[in-house]
């Protein structure tokens, strides 16, 4: 597209994203529906059509058996004064079954009727498992929508035809909506015989979120292998009444994944630098002006990345112990579930691949027309400035035939060096050089015309007045030693005076040193450098006070980065301040902002630890080290803190895995305070000895015996040592042989974002979070920081 029409179309496509953004918004919060209803409510004499008295008369069956249905009549009637396109859109995508009511050809083919029933056929083409039912009376099926020819369709005009509608639709459903939305879940609740996974799910049903966790993990104490429990458990922790609305949920997400910018192609440097190269007029066109021309965003936003990372949805124990455990009904639910959000998946993922690959072509094309463009604009600026500099080239050679001075020949020269040898400029200027000869040769001889003519004219007075000079003589003696030694100095020392008040110091003082004693010239000259040096201090307190106020408003922004949380910009601020008072108080400003981040991590919050080890990285060789060295000491026992207080993910160097075991926590917190007593803390041993009673408490006393076998013995040849991974929230007890390591644990906190790394820190990375774990696809590169005591 032109210039005009491209602006155009983006100014479009900026309210086109506006409204999409503003629908996905609201849908996103709708529950999903079962059923939705399409038909025409007003006639065009403004009444409401038979099909809306049929249709209503469907929805209150449907609703009388526990089904959720989108009926605009009912539905929407509280949402007068806003855009119901969101609320359509959400129940659209959610509902599984339409029923399209008409009485008349031209009533199915109504505008918003159509538009209906024409996007849900839509999205079962593409895949998706809904059903569509034509609900017609009084016309020939043959009538309805070509579109309906191939779907069985519903006469309403026959005697039971509700009955038979709700027949049809409870068996699309498989059965009773009620008992499906507590049995769908489960799939085997019958098969199940656990009273306490009941509760479970009848705490789904409710909503009762807290409720249905005790219930799923009192049933799973009994009987670890519970398929039924493990999902219930899995959906609690999701906060989703059954799989229908787990798997809705999930597909409503892809819509508000992560946006990533990508690079559609790099700049055609070599081309924009050929183009400059060839424009390029010094002193005219510059090539810098040129090239900043041809700025262009290359870039466009993509959502596969985030797509991507959805395909670890499904990547949790409790969901993968119900995959393993679960048989018949239950299992091929769950199989089907998990497929059903994979193709969706997939197809969006395909789908935005061909985005992207439209976009980067897009760019491309539009890139590739930008420089065509500008490089015709350039061409046309270009012949611009050669007018601008043949016009220079002819003032000047006009200037040089009338030059008759030096100045203005000096001045010629000036501009046609400008010209960078254009035309003859370069000959012009040595011809005006010559001229300036010429010139000064011509002035030479004028003068030299007046001194033969002035001497000839003293030589006829000589004579006349010899015998007058005679008699003068002595008088004009006396009166050169009177100039002399009286009139000139005193017309000096006025001349000083008045340098002296103009402030003009230095040539006051020359005037000053020629007369030496002549009255107080000594004391004028000591004055004169005491107002030299007044002149500078000023000027140097005044540049300090201009500096201060410079650096304060470094302060403020250094303040403001870090109240906004972006310390390394704040601590770079820092660089620029000279002054040590300011920069002792940015720096202190800081600190005190890494001291309150620290003091508000505890076991359970403790998302802001990366962030705060990172910061304290960031001050570490600027601020004092005594300050950072206490950061780090207060950072290392959060660390250690939050790894002994929360619930603990073990697995040994030898197997890449462990089990999450419930601990004592009174026997916890027993050992975190002795842990932190200030006597203890001075013992290495005994600390230890806190970190393997712990882990034992954790494990039941049977997992680390070898750690506390190692440690306890005697024999000098075998130690204990214990690491911590900043990045990472985990603990890692080795025991070893000398130099040589025999077995490694690791221990990590699950109730952060954290990761465990298997046997080696660069296998089997695993995010660890409250309820679940997720496997990552690439392993993350990081390295321990082991802490001494």
């Amino acid at each position: 597209a032109d210039t005009i029409a491209r602006s155009l179309y983006r100014e479009e496509a900026k309210q086109i994203e506006d409204l999409r953004k503003g629908i996905i918004e609201v849908s996103s919060k709708e529950e999903a529906y079962d059923i939705f209803i399409c038909y025409k409510e007003t006639a065009e004499d403004g009444q409401r059509t038979i099909d809306s008295v049929i249709a209503q008369d469907g929805y209150d069956a449907l609703v009388e058996k526990d089904y959720r249905v989108f009926f605009s009549r009912i539905t929407l009637e509280d949402k007068l004064g806003q855009e119901y396109e969101p609320y359509i859109f959400a129940a659209l995508n959610s509902a599984k079954v339409m029923l399209a009511f008409g009485t008349s050809y031209d009533y199915y083919n109504a505008v918003w009727v159509k538009n209906e029933w024409s996007r849900f056929l839509q999205l079962m083409e593409s895949g998706q498992k809904k059903t569509l039912i034509p609900c017609y009376k009084d016309i020939d099926a043959y009538d309805m929508p070509k579109e309906f020819a191939k779907l069985q369709a519903q006469d309403m005009g026959k005697v039971g035809a509700i009955q038979d509608l709700l027949r049809g639709i409870d068996k699309i459903f498989g059965k009773d909506k009620k008992q499906e939305r507590i049995n769908d879940t489960s799939g085997v609740l019958a098969d199940d015989g656990s009273a306490t996974s009941k509760r479970g799910y009848f705490s789904l049903e409710d909503g009762d979120w807290e409720k249905a966790i005790e219930y799923f993990d009192q049933a799973l104490y009994k009987d670890a292998e519970n398929a039924s429990a493990h999902l219930g458990l899995f959906l609690a922790k999701r906060e989703c009444s059954n799989l229908d609305d787990f798997i809705n949920k999930c597909i409503r997400n892809l819509d508000d994944v992560e946006v990533n910018k990508l690079v559609a192609r790099e700049p055609d440097k070599e081309r924009i630098q050929s183009i400059a190269n060839e424009n390029c007029i010094p002193n005219y066109y510059e090539m810098s002006v040129i090239t900043e021309q041809f700025f262009y965003n290359l870039k466009f936003e993509s959502k596969l990345e985030g797509l991507e990372e959805e395909k670890t949805v499904f990547d949790d124990s409790d969901w993968k112990k119900a995959e393993r455990f679960a048989k018949g009904e239950l299992e091929e639910k769950i199989i089907s579930t998990k497929q059903q959000f994979f193709d969706e998946l997939n197809k969006r993922i395909e789908e935005e691949k061909e985005n992207n690959n439209s976009d980067r072509l897009r760019i491309q094309n539009e890139y590739e027309a930008f420089i065509n463009a500008k490089e015709d604009e350039i061409k046309s600026q270009r012949l611009e400035a050669e007018a601008r500099r043949e016009k220079d080239y002819v003032s000047c050679c006009e200037r040089f035939e009338n030059a008759k001075s030096e100045a203005e020949l000096t001045s010629i020269i000036g501009d046609l060096r400008k010209l960078s040898g254009y035309k003859e400029s370069g000959k012009k200027i040595e011809e005006s050089k010559e001229k300036i000869e010429e010139v000064q040769r011509l002035e030479k001889e004028r003068q030299e015309k007046e001194r033969v003519i002035r001497k000839k004219k003293t030589k006829k007075v000589i004579i006349g007045v010899s015998i007058a000079a005679v008699l003068v003589v002595l008088s004009i003696i006396g009166y050169s030693i009177y100039k002399k030694n009286v009139i000139i100095p005193k017309q000096k020392y006025e001349d000083a005076s008045s340098l002296m008040e103009e402030a003009k110091y230095d040539e006051a003082i020359k005037i000053y040193e020629e007369l030496g004693d002549y009255e107080d010239s000594k004391n004028k000259i000591d004055e004169c450098n005491t107002k030299i040096a007044e002149a500078k201090d000023a000027a140097v307190k005044e540049e300090q006070e201009k500096k201060k106020k410079e650096e304060e408003k470094i302060l403020d922004e250094v303040k403001e980065k870090a109240d906004g949380g972006d310390l390394e910009e704040a601590i770079n601020l820092c660089s620029d301040i000279s002054v040590e008072d300011i920069k002792k108080e940015a720096l202190n400003y800081i600190v005190d902002k890494v001291k309150e981040s620290l003091e508000e991590l505890t076991p359970t919050k403790n998302l802001g630890l990366n962030k705060v080890h990172d910061n304290i990285e960031l001050l570490d060789g600027v601020a004092e080290n005594d300050v950072v060295e206490s950061l780090k000491g207060e950072f290392n026992e959060k660390c250690y803190q939050i790894t002994l207080m929360n619930e603990i993910y073990y697995g040994e160097s030898s197997i890449n895995n462990g089990e999450m075991i419930i601990a004592n926590e009174k026997t916890v917190q027993n050992n975190i305070n002795l842990f932190f007593d200030s006597e203890v803390k001075k013992n290495e041993k005994e600390r230890i000895n806190c970190i393997v009673d712990t882990c034992h408490t954790y494990l039941d006393g049977e997992a680390l015996d070898d750690i506390g076998d190692y440690y306890r013995t005697e024999s000098d040849y075998k130690w204990i040592k214990v690491d911590y991974d900043i990045n990472s929230h985990y603990m890692k007890v080795s025991l070893g042989k000398q130099s040589e390591v025999l077995k490694d644990y690791y221990l990590i906190a699950i109730y952060s974002d954290s990761m465990l790394l298997g046997d080696t820190p660069d296998k089997g990375t695993v995010k660890v979070r409250r309820w679940d774990i997720m496997h990552l696809s690439n392993p993350i590169e990081q390295s321990a920081i082991t802490f001494e005591y």
